[in-house]
């Protein structure tokens, strides 16, 4: 369809491309909710490190932005703490959603076997970045 040939064409360019409404606006106030319960559970913790924005290795990077270092500090609440009717465990889990990035980015996708790391919230203060 139109908007995945013309987000496929912007990742061909940039590396990275955005696509207004993947998200429907009725989810973000849910899921800023969903977070900040957690983050007062105390169900998060801090990561502060150095990487490139895919944590990629350098020789594994394509185009210049991927291999551009950035100073991450954030506190992260991860996937194993959400529930099954998490908006952003739906959102990851959308076979939709996978078919979609994968004919944006032109291969076959996987969903991650990893309970804790398959998709999570990233939560930035005052000094985090």
């Amino acid at each position: 369809d139109e908007v995945a040939e013309a987000a496929k064409k912007e990742f061909a360019r940039k590396g990275f491309c955005h696509v207004p409404g993947v998200v429907p606006n009725s989810y973000c106030a849910e899921m800023i909710r969903e977070a900040k319960e957690h983050q007062d559970r105390g169900n998060c913790f801090l990561s502060d490190q150095t990487h490139n924005i895919f944590q990629l290795d350098e020789e594994d990077c394509v185009f210049e932005i991927q291999k551009r270092q950035v100073t991450s500090r954030k506190t992260i609440i991860d996937y194993g703490y959400l529930s099954k009717s998490s908006k952003l465990k739906g959102i990851y889990e959308d076979p939709a959603l996978r078919k979609f990035i994968a004919q944006v980015i032109n291969r076959k996708i996987y969903p991650s076997a990893c309970p804790y790391n398959a998709g999570y919230y990233n939560l930035y203060y005052d000094g985090d970045g």
